[in-house]
């Protein structure tokens, strides 16, 4: 017996999905029967996580975004929410975390590590805000992991 929940129907987009946690967490969603949105900074990755769910049976699609920029996320969410109708629930997985002594931390690092981190979660709830249908509201997951490195 499957003790997962029956996502069909739900359309969910999730932050760095290409690999490591927001990779496993879009096959998971997507085997539970969730519409995936993947994206990434390099298709070619994306396109192996759609890919493999779609061979899988389930639906999905890949968008090139760096999530530190405004009008690249809300711009890859939008076409999502276009092919797919809405947006369910926006999971914001990206982050960078650079572990270095903090007397070596960079300001063009620490920028970046923000701009993904901080302002990614803001843009995220944003997207869900301008795509999700009120009748059935939506979900925001922010989340970071310690092995966020790259």
């Amino acid at each position: 017996m499957n003790n997962y929940p029956d996502l069909s129907g739900q359309n969910v987009f999730i932050t760095g999905a290409a690999r490591g946690l927001g990779k496993s967490m879009a096959l998971k969603l997507a085997a539970c029967g969730a519409t995936i949105g993947v994206p990434d900074l390099v298709m070619a990755d994306c396109e192996l996580v759609a890919g493999e769910i779609r061979s899988k049976g389930g639906q999905a699609h890949a968008y090139v975004a760096d999530v530190a920029v405004r009008k690249l996320f809300m711009a890859a969410a939008a076409t999502f929410a276009a092919q797919y109708g809405r947006i369910d629930a926006v999971i914001n997985n990206a982050m960078l975390l650079k572990y270095e002594p903090v007397e070596q931390i960079s300001e063009e690092t620490l920028t970046r590590m923000t701009a993904i981190g901080i302002n990614g979660s803001v843009w995220g709830a944003q997207a869900l805000l301008a795509h999700y249908d009120p009748a059935r509201g939506g979900t925001l997951i922010n989340m970071a992991s310690p092995v966020a490195e790259k």
